[in-house]
């Protein structure tokens, strides 16, 4: 992607969605090839229902190849430099975004 003064030309580098029950079909298929074809570099995928994240990046065939989690889950990002993701922060009810923005070292004043 490329940054110029009033836009960014290119794929995004990452894309985050949410599977709701009415997005299924989009985002686990038409979404994401869509995104695999336009060159997204990474497609992250939050499903509630199983409670999982599941991570796609772009290979060298510009297909996407699932990206295994750490033992415990966390997800980690392949173009945002110490962004991950932690499953207990998406699925404790309720979140505790304190917990995440500490850890991932994110002060807010």
């Amino acid at each position: 992607t490329q940054r110029l003064p009033n836009y960014m030309k290119g794929p995004a580098d990452m894309v985050m969605e949410i599977v709701s029950p009415e997005s299924i079909v989009r985002d686990r298929q038409r979404k994401f090839s869509a995104y695999q074809a336009a060159g997204v570099r990474v497609y992250w995928l939050f499903e509630p229902e199983t409670e999982e994240i599941s991570v796609f990046r772009l290979g060298l065939a510009r297909k996407y190849r699932k990206i295994a989690p750490d033992k415990d889950g966390t997800v980690r990002s392949a173009v945002v430099p110490k962004f991950f993701v932690r499953p207990a922060w998406v699925w404790t009810d309720p979140p505790d975004e304190f917990a995440a923005l500490r850890e991932l070292d994110i002060r807010i004043e």
